[in-house]
């Protein structure tokens, strides 16, 4: 034996098994210490630390802190051999063995306790190895032990059961490349115990050829993390009632390999976690095997990965959970989810990239209940999946939101014998190979896709309600693509329903949409239900087979050749339009409405009923109306209802007659006409001769009794003349209603015709402002001599409407220049205009222009502070104009190009009075205009409009002017009242080309009064030049108009 460094006081031999060991627990353990217990003696380091750094050392029994602290280290390439090991025998003493250097050894041919009531530690590192059979780390309650394994080349091999935390707390560290191999491993082996284990570093590993209990009755954790790896056998993760286990695989390059069964939760809590690009390998996987146990997965983390290769069962008997997010990826076979009754499993995919994949057969709720939901862009791809698969099997699969997808290669079975849901929403998207609902005799399946840019896609067929009962439900703008033939209750005793909408009875919904190669009705009972809340929403599936269609919410046209149904369809509070043929009989109840699309070719090939409160719906449009032909007979219950909805008009004619409703077997019974107005101007007639159903046209009203205006009575007057059958006259007659006539009549009218009159009679006074203003000016330049002058101005403004006319605003802009002459002490002068207005009357749907060219003469003076000014105009207009007509079957464009001819006389008499520096000038202008414009004639269609218009008006204005002087020119202003009388609506007298009487209409009428202003700044430029600038206002109750004008003048 070699000696012992630093060597122990020495102390009274003791008795093999005297002082600590008689009260340990292990004493009979140390009695069975076999060969080298009886060829070694046993060792005791109490109170010191004691070294072993050469050599070969064996002992019967190491005790390493007995009754007080102590340690042992082993280095050096030395060797010590033990039968039996105990570090911290006694509560609260501490023992503690190092193991360090390459080629250093400690072999424990029997048990090592590290921990038995005090604390035990083995720090295995540096090269060194341990080897030992069965370890104990936490014997008894409130003893600790830890081993730890650190660096490259360290090494623990264990040949029998690692039990970390006996009735204490128990640790193992492995890291930095150290290695541990226990044969089996138990980490919290009794209520109350704790047990940790962690593998971390690059290159750290922990393999087990046994079981490895994760929380046997206590608590425990085993992590691997870092890049360490660990390779198993079968794994336990709370393994009794009270046991709690949970089991860690953190960060890239750190693995996890388990060749026989994980379970996770046995009896007690088990939780597996792989995060931040951890990957995990495991055989068969079992989580909440037993009743009350529960069991989770978490697979979290871009590059985490969990690969199952045996079957995998997510909640046995108790209750299972795996969750796949943050781009995690788990791949799964043969999984079950709630495989005995009382077992609950849940499988959630959420998050992009997140993926999970099953091979083998997918079973969500066998006998208990299985949930697997697909969230936030997660993704499934699957073979098989039986949703409810035993009768006490309750299934359900969720996939919402935007990018989440599930995508089987095999048969999706909603239902097996048990209860299966399958849900799409939000977004979400399922693509199957082929779809059943209701498999089995007692399976009930219920199918629903949901929501806008929710879709389904079944690559060939889909039997909704194959033995059982079955569901398909599509909503809120989903939609549903099946390849091969959808079929409802496909064998006897079987139920299939399919929605569109809300089911049948229940709320309508907004429709989604279905397209399959066919629709088949089965043996059993199906229903296709129609319970929505759209407008119009097209079915374009053919229908065949007998069974039950029902609409009950909205409105449905079915546009394919659905002639092959045998069965019922009930129209119940919702409106059915046919495009085509439909089979069977239908019964329309009260609420409901039945109509075709066509004027011919929209067939039923049974019997037709409309009970009490029933509508048959015909729509009018361009001249014809739909109809329906029935193969069998058509019942009318008193009450029933003929609604005639007018969809284009245009086309009708007093006289005509349409067959709106035949029947091969007869017709019994009479429809009540809810509306027998067509149009404004047409009603309808009801008649049946016990085969049809007859609708025939008669005018019933003039078309001036919808007139209300002056110019509408006018216009509709003329129009009862124009010859009957005339387009003009026959697009008049299928006017909706009198609103709609009313505003025809103001377009036909041609008041814009007046109007221009009116506006060119206004415009005039553009250029006595001219003069007048020329005048006036003149007056600050010396009176003698040849002065020229020039102004150019812009403006807009508007004839107000006046309940007869519409509107008129117009824009131009122009010029006038002049040049004039002292004689005496008064001055004359001749000018030249030329304007450009444009013009809108809105109301009437016209426009046009106006180009005017303007000669006059002017002249004035001033006798003391009195002045006068006088002038008079004649001006040529060129005139064009278009109207736009659109009425029922009648759109034309009428446009016309005519001159007109204006004459004006006008004077002022202003009265100066100086104050101080300003200068006021009360006045009074008259003016007198008369416009006539040439006979014209549109060019265009029925509607186009000759004739002609005039207006003669007097304008007078009285008002004051305000000049003050400054050191280059003045500032001016002015403001009045001005006031219009005569023809101030002027008159068109006008005639359709379509024929019928002449009439008389009136336009936008000039404001009768109106506040005028305007300011000036005036400049002078040297002796004999001046410039200004002038802005002007009129503003009426209804009407503003506004202008712009800048003048220059040179006075030679």
């Amino acid at each position: 034996m070699l000696p012992l460094r630093p060597i122990a006081p020495r102390r009274p031999a003791r008795p093999a098994l005297a002082g600590p060991f008689r009260r340990s627990p292990l004493a009979a353990a140390l009695l069975a210490s076999s060969a080298l217990a009886a060829a070694a003696a046993d060792r005791t380091i109490d109170g010191t630390d004691a070294r072993i750094d050469t050599g070969t050392v064996a002992y019967g029994t190491l005790l390493v802190g007995g009754i007080a602290d102590a340690s042992l280290s082993i280095l050096t390439s030395a060797t010590v051999d033990t039968a039996t090991a105990i570090l911290g025998q006694t509560a609260g003493v501490a023992g503690t063995v190092y193991l360090r250097g390459g080629g250093t050894n400690w072999t424990n041919s029997g048990t090592l306790t590290a921990g038995d009531a005090g604390s035990g530690t083995v720090a295995v590192g540096e090269g060194a190895t341990l080897d030992t059979a069965d370890t104990v780390l936490g014997a008894q309650a409130g003893a600790r032990g830890m081993v730890t394994v650190s660096g490259g080349g360290t090494v623990w091999t264990s040949t029998g059961t690692l039990t970390v935390g006996a009735g204490g707390s128990g640790s193992v560290v492995i890291e930095s490349g150290g290695a541990a191999a226990p044969f089996a491993m138990t980490l919290a082996d009794a209520l109350g115990s704790e047990g940790a284990a962690t593998v971390t570093g690059g290159g750290s590993t922990l393999t087990a050829t046994g079981t490895t209990t994760v929380g046997a009755a206590g608590t425990a954790t085993l992590a691997v993390a870092e890049g360490a790896s660990a390779g198993l056998a079968d794994v336990v993760i709370g393994e009794a009632s009270t046991g709690s286990g949970a089991v860690s695989v953190d960060r890239g390059g750190s693995s996890w390999i388990s060749s026989g069964t994980l379970t996770i939760g046995r009896n007690g809590t088990g939780r597996f976690e792989i995060t931040a690009g951890a990957d995990a390998d495991v055989a068969t996987t079992v989580l909440g095997e037993a009743a009350g146990a529960e069991g989770s997965l978490s697979v979290s983390g871009g590059g985490s990965t969990f690969t199952a290769t045996g079957p995998t069962t997510i909640g046995a008997a108790g209750t299972g959970s795996v969750t796949v997010a943050s781009a995690g990826v788990a791949t799964l076979t043969d999984a079950t989810l709630g495989l005995d009754a009382g077992g609950s499993g849940t499988l959630t995919v959420t998050g992009g990239g997140s993926t999970v994949t099953s091979t083998g057969t997918l079973t969500v709720g066998d006998a208990g209940t299985g949930t697997i939901s697909i969230t936030a862009g997660g993704a499934a791809e699957t073979a098989d999946v039986v949703l409810g698969a035993a009768a006490t099997g309750v299934g359900s699969v969720v996939v919402s939101g935007g990018g989440s997808t599930l995508a089987s290669t095999g048969t999706l079975t909603v239902g097996g014998a048990g209860t299966g849901t399958f849900t799409v929403a939000a977004g979400g998207t399922a693509s199957l190979a082929t779809l059943a609902a209701g498999a089995d005799a007692a399976g009930a399946g219920t199918v629903r896709v949901t929501g806008g840019g929710s879709a389904l896609a079944v690559s060939g067929a889909a039997t909704i309600g194959v033995a059982g009962d079955g569901a398909l439900q599509v909503d809120g703008g989903a939609t549903v693509a099946v390849g091969g033939t959808l079929t409802l209750a496909a064998e006897a005793g079987s139920s299939g329903t399919l929605a569109i909408g809300g089911l049948s009875g229940a709320t309508a919904l907004s429709a989604g949409s279905l397209a399959a190669d066919a629709l088949v009705f089965g043996a059993g009972d199906g229903t296709l239900v129609f319970n929505h809340a759209e407008d119009l929403y097209a079915f374009d599936v053919a229908i065949s087979g007998g069974g039950t269609i029902r609409a009950e919410g909205g409105t449905t046209l079915l546009s394919a050749d659905n002639s092959g149904f045998t069965g019922t369809t009930t129209v119940a509070g919702a409106t059915l339009l046919l495009e085509g043929t439909l089979g069977g009989d239908a019964p329309v109840e009260a609420g409901g409405t039945l109509g075709g699309t066509s004027a011919g070719g929209d067939a039923i090939l049974g019997d037709v009923t409309f009970e009490t409160g029933a509508t048959y719906r015909v729509v009018a449009s361009e001249g014809g109306m739909t109809a329906l032909d029935v193969g069998g007979l058509v019942t009318l219950a008193d009450g029933s209802l003929l609604e005639m909805v007018l969809d284009t008009p245009g086309g009708f004619m007093a006289g005509d007659s349409f067959a709106i409703l035949t029947a091969t077997g007869g017709v019994t019974g009479t429809f009540t006409l809810a509306d027998p107005r067509l149009t404004a101007f047409l009603a309808l007639d009801l008649d049946s001769d016990g085969s049809a159903v007859t609708l025939d046209v008669v005018q019933d009203r003039a078309f001036v009794s919808a007139a209300r205006t002056r110019n509408q009575i006018a216009v509709a007057t003329a129009a009862d003349t124009l010859p009957v059958g005339g387009a003009l006259h026959t697009a008049i007659l299928n006017l909706a209603d009198e609103a709609t006539a009313r505003t025809a009549f103001d377009d036909l009218s041609g008041a814009v015709h007046g109007s221009v009159a009116a506006m060119l009679a206004e415009d005039g006074a553009r250029l006595r402002a001219a003069a007048t203003e020329r005048l006036r000016a003149a007056r600050t330049l010396p009176p003698q001599g040849l002065a020229v002058w020039g102004s150019v101005d812009g403006a807009f403004g508007e004839l107000a409407a006046d309940g007869n006319a519409a509107g008129l605003s117009r824009r131009g802009g122009g010029f006038v220049a002049g040049l004039d002459a002292p004689l005496g002490e008064a001055r004359i002068g001749a000018l030249l205009g030329y304007r450009r207005t444009g013009f809108d009357v809105s109301g009437e749907n016209a426009s046009g222009t106006a180009d005017t060219i303007e000669l006059g003469l002017y002249g004035g003076g001033a006798l003391g502070p009195v002045a006068v000014r006088l002038g008079a105009a004649y001006a040529h207009h060129a005139v064009e104009t278009e109207r736009r007509i659109v009425l029922p079957g009648l759109a034309e464009t009428e446009r016309a190009d005519y001159g007109a001819d204006s004459v004006q006389a006008f004077g002022e008499v202003g009265y100066a009075i100086a104050a101080g520096a300003v200068a006021f000038e009360p006045f009074l202008g008259l003016a007198a205009v008369s416009v006539s414009t040439d006979r014209f004639a549109e060019e265009g269609g029925e509607a186009a409009l000759s004739g002609r218009s005039s207006a003669d008006l007097l304008f007078s204005t009285v008002g004051v002017r305000a000049a003050a002087d400054f050191a280059l020119g003045s500032v001016e202003g002015m403001i009045g009242w001005r006031h219009a009388a005569g023809d101030r609506a002027a008159a068109a007298d006008l005639a359709f080309a379509g024929g019928g009487s002449a009439f008389t209409v009136h336009g936008a009428p000039v404001a009768a009064d109106a506040l005028v202003a305007d300011a000036r700044l005036r400049l002078a430029l040297g002796a004999r030049a001046a410039a200004s600038l002038g802005y002007g206002l009129q503003l009426d109750g209804a009407a503003l108009g506004q202008s712009l004008e800048a003048r220059f003048t040179v006075d030679f």
